[in-house]
């Protein structure tokens, strides 16, 4: 006569597929979160870069009474304001083309970044007697990765 099993192990085949699906699912959501968070991370490193300049520009125009022009020397380009990291800029640049001189912009062309390769990301810094320093961000970086400051 045959005997029957009575202690059953292991997974049956269809538990395992389910489990599969489920792994399959979550790395479906979880790896483009991932990529996008890692893009994120590195535009961090050139916001960071990029408030120096916007301090140093706003510190040189408390001084004088206004922005550099881009013909003032050392001010000609943005390594007169601080130094910058070129990891994932391709170039850097300053401009104060108001005539004011109450508003300039640092320009960062992005390299190195998958998604947002040649792409810029722009500081604009504003400065108006009753409300002091204002900065603003634009650029052609897609709005996902845009500091929220």
């Amino acid at each position: 006569m045959l005997k029957k099993v009575r202690n059953k192990k292991g997974f049956t085949l269809i538990e395992l597929m389910i489990v599969v699906a489920i792994v399959g699912i979550l790395a479906a959501i979880a790896i483009p979160a991932y990529l996008d968070y890692t893009v994120k991370a590195k535009l961090t490193e050139v916001s960071a870069a990029m408030d120096a300049l916007g301090q140093a520009a706003s510190e040189y125009h408390a001084a004088t009474g206004y922005f550099a022009n881009n013909a003032t020397a050392p001010y000609t380009n943005v390594s007169g304001f601080a130094s910058v990291s070129r990891e994932y800029v391709s170039t850097w640049a300053y401009d104060n083309t108001d005539d004011s001189g109450n508003n300039c912009n640092f320009t960062a062309t992005l390299n190195n970044l998958t998604p947002v390769e040649g792409n810029t990301l722009i500081l604009q810094v504003h400065y108006t007697g009753g409300e002091g320093y204002s900065k603003t961000w634009a650029g052609n970086v897609p709005g996902k990765f845009l500091p929220r400051k």
